[in-house]
């Protein structure tokens, strides 16, 4: 896109209300695309364990990670990005198969050590996870209402306020459950497909577009990350223009 049209189309996003920005407070991105690197300007890397690659959930070959259900995973290294105090998580998931629980995306690891997470379990239901206190005891497990199907893509998101946990499932609300506290703060790696707490519950399936944020999203930002995706990151030369772009429209009162 030419610099011009760039700044053109975002000063003509003034004559309307602007969608909240999803860079903001973004601090890991996966986009698994053939890699498990992290496009967040934090560049906290994965490391790949076995992971290989296939379609992601818009149909793109090798934009997605495949796990085969033997144990294989993206760990990413403790770091402080990891370790909001309160969040939001979000992820495609496309299941293969499963016999009980299996784990997603997770900074679980032993009792006493326990952050936050995501899994299926026996039935079928995804779970959004959080403890304040490290335990498990102290661990809310927030359930979906969706049952959901092998051999389907579904887009997962929990966020969490610091007085309410939230799930959304195709970027629809579908349950909710008082929680305060901040989230505590795990030494543990964060984990692709499997977890700390002990080594089964493993994951079979593809995972794409795993992505962190140090706030808790709208309902309509989870909405339009259903529907867009994560922005991919600007160039400098595009930020630089979309900075001059927001002022502009901040200065005209159509964004705070």
């Amino acid at each position: 896109m030419r610099l011009a049209t760039a700044i053109a189309v975002l000063l003509a996003t003034c004559a309307a209300p602007v969608q909240a920005d999803l860079i903001d407070g973004l601090q890991l991105y996966l986009p698994l695309n053939g890699n498990a690197l992290d496009a967040s300007s934090n560049g906290t890397h994965g490391m790949n364990s076995g992971v290989t690659w296939t379609h992601g959930y818009n149909g793109t070959p090798n934009s997605a990670g495949f796990f085969d259900g033997s144990g294989t995973q993206i760990q990413v290294s403790d770091a402080p990005s990891l370790d909001p105090s309160v969040m939001s998580m979000s992820f495609w998931l496309n299941l293969s198969s499963y016999d009980g629980a299996r784990q997603l995306v997770n900074k679980i690891g032993p009792n006493g050590d326990i952050s936050y997470g995501s899994e299926i379990d026996a039935t079928g239901k995804l779970f959004f996870r959080i403890s304040t206190d490290g335990t498990l005891g102290g661990l809310t497990d927030l359930a979906a209402n969706t049952v959901i199907q092998t051999g389907t893509w579904y887009h997962f998101a929990g966020t969490y306020d610091g007085s309410a946990m939230r799930l959304y499932i195709n970027g629809n609300l579908e349950t909710s459950t008082p929680k305060t506290g901040s989230i505590f703060n795990s030494a543990t790696p964060l984990m692709l497909g499997r977890y700390g707490y002990f080594p089964g519950w493993v994951y079979h399936g593809a995972i794409d577009e795993v992505a962190l944020w140090n706030r808790a999203l709208s309902a309509s930002e989870v909405s339009q990350l259903h529907l867009s995706g994560v922005p991919e990151p600007a160039s400098v030369t595009l930020t630089l223009s979309v900075a001059i772009a927001l002022a502009f429209c901040r200065r005209r009162g159509r964004i705070s």
